[in-house]
């Protein structure tokens, strides 16, 4: 927590302002508490944002959105001041850490904790999907760890998919590395999306790592095959196959085997303290005023190697009246809890000598490069058949050199579009997406140059018959030429399909791009 500055304001809507919890581009977040003794988390919204036409009305129907899903596993809006010059909001405080920056001081969860975090955090996506809202930005930093149960924060994101106004159509909201594929490509959102995040929340909290998309086996070899399983269905590319809230809300509590005391110790005992340090908070903020009227420096003794909890994942630093409080004891060595990293924090689950890798790991891009028109290449067929019929029959009554490379151009396509096909050229998704835009655009040029060959070829066997041979064509010729003209009909439509097929295989070229990682 942070020592409030001249600008901060002391007192909100009834609440006194004790210190900042942080600051985001809507506004200020402060702890506060009222006469009563509620702590409260209390955003405050920037002037200039509270200026914008029509955001009182949308900030007053968020406010109510995230009111109506105050129930299990959420932090419930407690009072709002929608209508005032500063709008600002107040939700109950929880002391306990983020599930981000539990994992990364301690490690992973243990095996009985999690199953008891999965079931919880499912019961809560069960209440809130019931509510019709989405959440759209679940992730390790936005669940906090109470000793209750963890607690799902942040809905100042929070969709109403009853109310489409609420947000922009094909808006991106959320953080990238546990985005779904629906949600990261502007498509539609629903509650699937935030199945999928729960998925790779939930991963992260058994390894202390985010997966890539794919098969889990290998990349977290030490997490519960039941609950491996579990994750993987989260993650289906397809929202239609996703378990819902209440699904896995069933699996889970079934593997729970939890008391209450559910929290590992270390994070037990930093609740403890943290709560214990909200208690002396208000008193030492009356002596250091007290000091300041007359006149005597507040006392200030803070240890700069202290890493103390996060209020809503900030860092808790500032002034501390008489000596400094009780350093946490070091946790057990154990591989359950390992000991907090000092320095830049090393993502749970790798060795302590590989350090930190500089940023949470993007998910690999999912099988969509397999689906679609473009993702079978055997639609080709329709295509490649009349081609090259028509390239045989040309080559048969006309020899050239332009029939013979359309023939072989053609049968080496139909290969392609087999070797596509099989299971084995799958093992190599790199190699296989290459080739199959490589597969499209050959066969897009050989659509072209077989339908103006074919539309041409009466004209060039009755200028070889007359002019070169001084003869009349023959009945094969004659016979080619019209079956030729048949096949050169659904060519024609397979060269209209070209103005859907072209731009989506360079639209698929610039979505491999832009992807966090290569395909693998």
């Amino acid at each position: 927590m942070e020592a409030l500055d001249a600008q901060d304001p002391r007192a909100v809507g009834g609440y006194r302002v004790l210190g900042r919890l942080g600051e985001g581009g809507m506004g200020r977040v402060y702890f506060a508490r009222n006469a009563g003794g509620r702590s409260v988390a209390l955003k405050l919204i920037h002037t200039d944002m509270a200026a914008v036409p029509g955001f009182r009305d949308r900030f007053r129907r968020e406010v109510e959105a995230v009111r109506s899903a105050a129930g299990a596993g959420t932090v419930p809006v407690v009072d709002a001041g929608v209508d005032e010059l500063h709008p600002w909001y107040a939700s109950e405080y929880v002391p306990g850490p983020s599930l981000q920056h539990a994992v990364d001081s301690y490690g992973p969860l243990p095996a009985d904790a999690l199953w008891r975090f999965a079931a919880d955090l499912a019961e809560t996506l069960e209440h809130v999907h019931g509510k019709g809202l989405v959440h759209r930005d679940l992730k390790p930093s936005n669940v906090l760890l109470a000793t209750a149960r963890p607690r799902l924060i942040d809905f100042g994101i929070v969709h109403v998919a009853l109310d489409t106004a609420l947000t922009v159509s094909g808006a991106r909201i959320g953080t990238p590395a546990y985005m779904s594929p629906e949600q990261a490509y502007g498509e539609r959102v629903t509650a699937a999306s935030d199945i999928y995040s729960y998925g790779l929340t939930l991963a992260f909290a058994a390894s202390g790592q985010v997966p890539h998309r794919g098969t889990l086996v290998g990349q977290l070899p030490d997490v519960d095959r039941a609950l491996l399983t579990l994750i993987q269905h989260c993650l289906d590319p397809d929202p239609d196959r996703r378990p819902t809230g209440a699904q896995l809300a069933v699996r889970t509590r079934a593997q729970d085997s939890t008391a209450d005391t559910w929290l590992p110790a270390p994070v037990a005992f930093l609740i403890a303290r943290t709560s214990e340090e909200l208690l002396n908070l208000e008193a030492r903020d009356d002596r250091d005023a007290r000091s300041a009227h007359h006149g005597t420096p507040p006392r200030t003794e803070a240890d700069p190697k202290a890493e103390r909890a996060g209020f809503h994942d900030a860092r808790t630093q500032g002034p501390t009246q008489g000596p400094p409080p009780p350093r946490t004891p070091p946790p057990s060595t154990s591989p359950r809890t390992p000991p907090p990293h000092t320095g830049p924090p090393t993502p749970a689950g790798s060795q302590g000598g590989q350090g930190w890798r500089g940023k949470v790991p993007q998910p690999e891009p999912g099988p969509w490069i397999h689906e679609g028109i473009l993702g079978r290449p055997l639609i080709g067929l329709a295509w490649l058949v009349p081609l090259g019929l028509s390239a045989f029959l040309a080559a048969l009554t006309l020899p050239t050199f332009l029939t013979w490379v359309r023939l072989l151009g053609v049968s080496g396509l139909v290969g392609a579009a087999v070797w596509l096909t099989t299971e084995r050229s799958w093992q190599n998704r790199a190699r296989w997406f290459a080739q199959n835009q490589a597969y499209w655009l050959t066969l897009g040029f050989f659509t072209v140059l077989g339908f103006f060959s074919a539309s041409g070829f009466s004209d060039d066997v009755s200028t070889t018959a007359y002019l070169k041979e001084g003869r009349t064509t023959t009945f094969l010729e004659n016979a080619a030429g019209a079956v030729i003209g048949l096949l050169n009909i659904p060519v024609l439509f397979g060269m209209l399909a070209l103005i859907y097929v072209v731009p989506s295989v360079i639209g698929r070229w610039m979505r491999q791009s832009k992807e966090e990682e290569p395909l693998s």
